[in-house]
């Protein structure tokens, strides 16, 4: 007996919720051979990617659900959500931003905006810009109290993504306390 795209969705879907990824899985595969931009194959196929921890491989899935509907407020929230587990924040942003210009709402999506916006204190690029805004600034100053200062900031700040640019940052204070102590 051949199943009907919507009837394959929802064997697909109790596959799914029992735990079975593999049976669920057939099941997507099966509708999106038959129709590739079926929005909800393509969302369920990446939650499973996701699930089996293969986050990057949910991504065109989520991409293509949300372009065939962009009005299921779910298709958004994993697409951000994957882009964010990716720490792709500033696309996560971009997407997030899309979303609210579509009147996408809700308590789900005042999360995600809280947590991209918490986001903003980790960003590496952010720390690093800021890392390198004090460089310059200790290079035109060249305050002892504000080479204190900046040591401690840089603890507050310290990541294993900003490390590199803290270890410079850390030699070059000391190298210049080298420089003009022996001056």
């Amino acid at each position: 007996m051949e199943l009907t795209l919507d009837q394959a969705l929802q064997k697909g879907i109790e596959a799914h919720k029992a735990g079975k990824a593999q049976e669920a899985d057939r099941y997507y595969t099966g509708i999106l051979k038959a129709n590739p931009k079926h929005p909800d194959a393509n969302h369920n196929m990446g939650v499973l990617a996701v699930g089996v921890g293969k986050v990057l491989e949910a991504l065109p899935f989520f991409k293509t659900a949300l372009e065939v509907n962009p009005n299921v407020a779910q298709f958004w929230l994993s697409y951000i959500d994957v882009l964010i587990k990716l720490d792709r924040m500033a696309e996560a942003k971009a997407v997030f931003e899309q979303a609210k210009n579509t009147g996408v709402k809700g308590d789900d999506f005042d999360k995600v905006e809280i947590r991209l916006g918490e986001s903003l204190l980790f960003d590496v690029e952010f720390v690093e810009a800021k890392l390198f805004s004090i460089f310059v600034l200790l290079e035109l100053i060249k305050s002892p109290i504000l080479e204190s200062n900046i040591i401690i900031i840089i603890e507050v700040v310290d990541s294993d993504h900003s490390m590199p640019m803290v270890e410079q940052f850390s030699g070059y204070l000391r190298s210049d306390k080298a420089c003009s102590s022996s001056n």
